[in-house]
């Protein structure tokens, strides 16, 4: 078996020019809508009448070139592509593409532009063409900056560069962080984005934000200190020329995700202040389809509106049927299922039968199913890791960000979740 590792960063301040993309996982787009598309509803038994509501398309471009983690693009994808399949916010879609090159021709037809995490904001101010962006955005359309989005999205990232100054009124302080941390949404949308709510998101390196001047519209602020800047913007919202920005410093897109959130940022750039408020899964961590899962992690699925269980109809089955015993506790919107050390390499499938999970409104739910797989690393694959990962931090006085083994690559942060399952650590 061949071994290595990578020190790809994902963090978007660095300034290192000569780091490489690498592909974590790709996903298909050919499933997700392309075009406006209109529901018709029948009503009334004696005598039917038919509706139709339209549904409005926003076409988002998501840039993948020089510079951006595929992991983040393909994130992004997902995470729109989930809001069109639950409907998450009602009377929208999204279509989406990718580019490796912006111009006025690759951005033409589209609402938004998305610059997802990379390995660093300087790295997207010296190789893509901001004049063309600050164009597109100017002309009333909206732009995404996700970590190193959001530091070249920026005025200014203190100390370090200026970015391209689509987000004007927001400056960025350089943070140097990897792991999840908690944030929570602002009061100042709830049109948009509901009641405030604490929400657990990843988070690697992106910028903790201020504001001078300006309209800026907050979305989330840190509420813990591992940043080093608690109490500072999130993710915020402002406005360039006739368009509109929003710059995120965490990743909703990557694990655990909150599709709701992200497709709330896109819409809030398209000039969508107001959607229906729906009650919905918004997001499940494990995501759906996930491998290379900690064999202890805890399952946690979360809703658009604080919960409570009509009844205990909850399995984790593998995929040949065995189930696996749970333990459930329901806190405000998030249910958590605690179970014993999962099989390596297994596949598991979570399924929440109709009417189990009931909103604090009186609303039910449809039948839910989710589905992961347990990393396949085996205890001497394990401890051969973290020998090199030892070795690594050594030398360089620091953790590398990917862990390999042989075309398979482990964000050190996954890494360090799967052997801590077993009592081993780095």
């Amino acid at each position: 078996m061949t071994v290595s590792l990578s020190v790809l960063s994902a963090s978007a301040a660095n300034v290192n020019l000569n780091s490489n993309s690498t592909s974590i996982n790709t996903l298909s787009t050919k499933n997700i809508p392309q075009t406006v598309s209109t529901s018709k509803t029948t009503t009334s038994a004696a005598k039917a009448t038919v509706s139709t509501t339209k549904v409005k398309t926003i076409k988002v471009l998501i840039y993948s070139g020089r510079g951006s983690i595929n992991s983040c693009v393909s994130g992004v994808i997902n995470g729109l592509h989930y809001s069109n399949s639950k409907n998450l916010v009602p009377g929208y879609k999204f279509s989406c593409g990718t580019t490796r090159t912006i111009n006025s021709k690759t951005l033409a037809g589209y609402n938004v532009l998305v610059m997802p995490g990379g390995t660093s904001g300087l790295n997207y101010i010296k190789n893509v063409n901001g004049n063309a962006i600050k164009k597109f955005v100017s002309s009333s359309h909206g732009y995404v900056g996700i970590c190193a989005g959001a530091y070249s999205g920026s005025k200014y990232v203190k100390g370090l560069y200026y970015g391209w100054g689509l987000a004007p009124h927001v400056y960025s302080h350089h943070i140097s962080h990897e792991g999840n941390l908690l944030v929570k949404t602002s009061t100042s949308l709830p049109s948009l984005l509901g009641a405030s709510k604490t929400l657990t998101l990843a988070h690697y390196n992106g910028p903790a934000m201020y504001t001078r001047g300006g309209n800026t519209v907050t979305f989330a602020y840190y509420v813990d200190n591992k940043t080093g800047h608690k109490g500072l913007k999130a993710i915020v919202g402002d406005y360039y020329g006739s368009g509109r920005t929003v710059l995120s410093g965490p990743h909703p897109e990557l694990q655990p995700t909150n599709t709701s959130l992200l497709a709330k940022m896109v819409l809030w750039s398209a000039h969508v202040n107001k959607v229906q408020q729906i009650f919905a899964v918004s997001s499940v961590s494990p995501s759906n389809g996930a491998v290379n899962v900690a064999a202890n992690k805890k399952i946690t699925v979360k809703y658009t509106e604080s919960v409570k269980l009509a009844n205990s109809t909850i399995n984790l089955k593998t995929s040949t049927g065995t189930s696996v015993p749970l333990t459930t506790s329901v806190s405000g919107s998030t249910i958590t299922l605690s179970h014993p050390l999962l099989s390596i390499g297994v596949k598991y499938i979570l399924s929440i039968a109709s009417g189990t999970v009931v909103s604090s409104s009186g609303k039910t739910l449809n039948s839910y199913s989710s589905s992961f797989t347990v990393s396949p690393l085996t205890t001497d694959q394990m401890k051969e890791g973290i020998g090199r990962v030892q070795a690594f931090l050594t030398k360089n006085n620091r953790l590398p960000n990917y862990v390999s083994f042989g075309t398979m690559q482990i964000p050190i942060a996954t890494f360090k979740e799967i052997i801590a399952a077993y009592g081993l650590k780095i």
